[in-house]
């Protein structure tokens, strides 16, 4: 079973499965709505250890230089370390911009059409940003997680990459 929610929802249909005799004993997967969410891990923990762990993925940019420096100044400003799609964030409204200075417009059309060039040669914290026939980006790796108890409580604990390049999973 697949488990398309967020925290709360989530919660409440996790806490439902896990008394019905169909459902929990199938195994529930997640998406990145749920991911590393310690509101699921304090509130149904066992729950989802018994239905499985409920792997999840979470977009993983590889490292490199930019996302370094990147890291090193959202540490010192925010104090923690951002969260993937922070750097997802930054790297749109860096493509967003290069579009507006690139066209001279500020025009959502303008800079929709401009988007798949721009993207094709901007490298960013979270790298490679070219975009495939449909708009989304054409590759982009992903961790797998999923709950597991420990002596500290259920937490999440990565237990798998996929790397879209060699369209492989690589267990940790």
């Amino acid at each position: 079973v697949v488990l398309v929610s967020f925290e709360d929802d989530g919660i409440r249909v996790i806490q439902a499965a896990a008394q019905n005799p169909t459902l929990a004993h199938l195994k529930w997967f997640g998406t990145d709505g749920v991911a590393l969410s310690t509101k699921l891990t304090d509130q149904v923990g066992a729950q989802l250890v018994a239905l499985g762990g409920l792997p999840c993925t979470i977009f993983q940019p590889a490292g490199n230089p930019q996302q370094s420096r990147f890291v090193e100044a959202f540490l010192k400003k925010m104090n923690e370390y951002p969260h993937s799609y922070a750097m997802n964030a930054y790297d749109a409204a860096w493509l967003i911009a290069l579009a507006v200075m690139t066209t001279g417009q500020y025009n959502g059309e303008t800079i929709a059409k401009a988007l798949p060039t721009i993207a094709q040669h901007y490298y960013g914290v979270t790298g490679n940003t070219a975009l495939d026939q449909n708009g989304d980006r054409s590759a982009g790796d992903y961790a797998i997680w999923t709950v597991v108890q420990t002596p500290n409580g259920y937490n999440w604990t990565q237990i798998a990459v996929y790397n879209s390049i060699t369209d492989q999973v690589t267990r940790v």
